[in-house]
């Protein structure tokens, strides 16, 4: 009986981009190495980095909608407008607390998220 030709089962690692044997020993040595480790860590990084900036324009709409429903609330009640005129540091400190409780649940998502 003649023997046939049996391809070797490959792997590829997304973070350097290259080829590896699929057998534990080769999984295990090209992980252990300083590139893959240096490039997960790039990785995690551009992630985190991503995260954050999606995370800083989610915040700046949260606080634009925020101010677009304080001015309706001001609009439609006498008093929140009388308060609003006067500047009264109750709807400061209502707006404050507001958005404090929104980069609390953002602070959150992203310990979730990069942890």
């Amino acid at each position: 009986m003649t023997e046939y030709w049996k391809s070797i089962p490959k792997k590829f690692c997304d973070a350097c981009k290259c080829w590896f044997q699929d057998n534990k020993a080769s999984i295990d040595f090209h992980e252990r190495g300083t590139r893959h480790k240096q490039n997960m860590e790039q990785k995690i990084r551009d992630v985190s980095l991503a995260l954050h900036a999606a995370a800083g324009t989610l915040i700046k709409r949260l606080i634009d909608r925020l101010n677009v429903e304080w001015n309706a609330v001001t609009l439609s009640c006498p008093f929140f407008r009388l308060i609003d005129e006067l500047n009264w540091d109750r709807t400061t400190d209502f707006k404050q607390r507001i958005l404090h409780q929104f980069e609390l649940a953002i602070f959150f998502v992203l310990q979730f998220f990069t942890s």
